[in-house]
C-alpha cells in the first residue's frame, strides 16, 4: 500500500512539473552550516512553513535549501521528483560558499538519502520528508540506506550533527 502511495505520489508531483517527466531538470543546492556532518532532514509540504528559494532556469529549476545547525528543514513546497536530478553542495563559512568535499556524499540513492512519511498523533501524514546523510564513506556505511527503505524497518534517523 505505501509504495503504491509513494508512486501516485511521485506521479502527481512530476505532472506538477512545467514540462511534466519529460526531461525537467531539478538542482537541489543545499547551503549546510560550517563543516556539518550529520543527517539532514527535509520536511515538504508543511502548512504555515515559507517556500524554498526556488528560481526557473532555461534549463529547469534550482531549488535552494539552507539548512540550520539542527539538520531540519520545514517548507511547503512541493518535493518534486524530476527525470534528472542534480545537487550541489556548500558549507557557508563565514559570508562564502564552499563547496561540500565530494568525498562527504554520494549521489547513489538520493544522496545516500530516502523520503518518509511524517505522521501527526492522530496518524495523519503532515509531511514528506526527505532524509539524506553528509559524512566520510565510513560514517555512512554505519547507516546503510535499505535498512530505511523497502521495509527495512529501521527506526527513522535523527536529524543533526553525528559527533565522531
Amino acid at each position: 500500500m505505501c509504495k503504491v502511495l509513494m508512486a501516485c505520489f511521485a506521479i502527481l508531483l512530476l505532472s506538477a512539473t512545467p514540462t511534466g517527466a519529460g526531461g525537467h531538470h531539478v538542482v537541489y543546492r543545499f547551503i549546510l552550516p560550517k563543516d556539518y556532518i550529520g543527517w539532514v532532514r527535509i520536511d515538504f509540504e508543511v502548512k504555515d512553513a515559507p517556500e524554498l528559494d526556488v528560481q526557473d532556469i532555461r534549463t529547469g529549476t534550482k531549488a535552494t535549501v539552507i539548512v540550520p545547525q539542527n539538520g531540519i528543514v520545514e517548507t511547503r513546497t512541493i518535493f518534486v521528483q524530476s527525470t534528472w536530478e542534480s545537487y550541489e553542495l556548500y558549507y557557508l563559512d563565514d559570508d562564502r560558499l564552499v563547496p561540500v568535499p565530494r568525498k562527504l556524499y554520494s549521489s547513489k540513492w538520493m544522496l545516500d538519502g530516502f523520503s518518509a512519511t511524517l505522521r501527526d498523533d492522530l496518524g495523519h501524514p503532515k509531511a514528506l520528508a526527505w532524509y539524506f546523510i553528509i559524512g566520510p564513506k565510513s560514517l555512512r556505511a554505519k547507516y546503510p540506506i535499505q535498512t530505511y527503505i523497502n521495509g527495512g524497518g529501521a527506526v527513522l534517523p535523527q536529524p543533526g550533527p553525528i559527533l565522531p
